[in-house]
């Protein structure tokens, strides 16, 4: 059963996972196969995506994330080329997460920013 056709068929799932924590989530993505495909669906994890970052610095991992959303809805004209669109919703938050624990800033972010000294 495809991802795409899952969610039409299944809109329950989706109300139903958005009360449920992100751990809860993870835990449920254990329970089957059928489960890890349901709760993979970007359509649970697209609002929860633009919530993490909502407000926060855009690194690479923010193109990743915009770029997954953009792909959920459709958004083909506002694609960016040079964004990885092998990444899925969840796939983008995973990666968001991970990249929240960095401990270095890159140089494409330094030049981006603007500095002001005293």
């Amino acid at each position: 059963m495809s991802t795409a056709c899952m969610s039409e068929e299944f809109p329950c799932h989706t109300i139903i996972f958005s009360f449920l924590s992100m751990k809860d989530l993870l835990a449920l993505r254990l329970v089957s196969k059928y489960m890890r495909e349901v709760a993979s669906l970007d359509v649970v994890w697209v609002d929860r995506l633009k919530e993490l970052w909502e407000n926060k610095v855009r690194t690479n991992a923010y193109n990743v994330a915009m770029a997954a959303i953009e792909k959920f809805r459709g958004d083909d004209a506002v694609l960016d080329p040079s964004r990885d669109l092998t990444f899925n919703c969840f796939n983008a938050y995973m990666f968001s997460l991970r990249d929240s624990f960095r401990q270095h800033i890159t140089t494409e972010e330094i030049v981006k920013f603007d500095w002001f000294f005293r």
